[in-house]
């Protein structure tokens, strides 16, 4: 590919996801080291945001946040 005095290359897997006929397709895969303890502190701090949300209305909101990450 290449446009005016630029040229890109291309790597031998991207050409498949350059001709699909898809707005966008986006992978990604993620490793934590260590994900047990990882999900430990979030679940920790969620629980202490729970449970100070009588102090501020965004501890709530946040405990809320941290829940919806899909930990597995």
């Amino acid at each position: 590919m290449s446009a005016g005095d630029y040229i890109y290359h291309t790597g031998f897997a991207d050409n498949p996801g350059l001709n699909l006929p898809f707005d966008h397709i986006y992978s990604q895969i993620i490793y934590i080291r260590h994900h047990k303890e990882e999900k430990e502190k979030l679940e920790n701090q969620r629980t202490m945001l729970y449970g100070a949300r009588r102090f501020e209305n965004e501890y709530e909101a946040d405990a809320n946040m941290i829940g919806d990450f899909p930990c597995f």
